[in-house]
């Protein structure tokens, strides 16, 4: 098979299911601990610890990819871990500082100042 591009594709690692589903469980233990559910402050001990614990074990595997098999090169480790590529397969990411930064402030300013007439008026 030949390669098409510059970029090294990894194999498919089960720690990125496994971690969003711990996620899950955090998340649904969070929720049931707020609502005093038995349990919740359990499972959302768990979800933590094992979130904690995959987000350990993939950081392991990446770096034992890069320097141990050589698959990634220092330069391209950081920068795809620094600064994402901007072209990827012919899709142009956009840069933070333009529409998503512009539609983030304001729903964020939008927030607030409905927040902000809510305690004005409720006095």
């Amino acid at each position: 098979m030949t390669q098409r591009h510059s970029f090294h594709l990894t194999d498919p690692s089960p720690w990125l299911i496994l971690g969003s589903l711990r996620a899950l469980a955090m998340t649904v233990g969070g929720v049931m601990y707020m609502h005093s559910f038995q349990g919740g402050a359990k499972l959302l001990s768990f979800g933590l610890i094992f979130l904690l614990y995959t987000m350990f074990v993939r950081w392991c595997d990446v770096l034992c990819k890069s320097t141990l098999e050589g698959l990634y090169t220092k330069v391209a480790f950081s920068h795809s871990f620094l600064a994402p590529a901007i072209e990827i397969e012919g899709i142009w990411v956009l840069y933070p500082r333009e529409i998503p930064f512009l539609n983030t402030l304001i729903l964020l300013s939008s927030g607030a100042a409905i927040t902000w007439l809510i305690m004005l008026y409720s006095w």
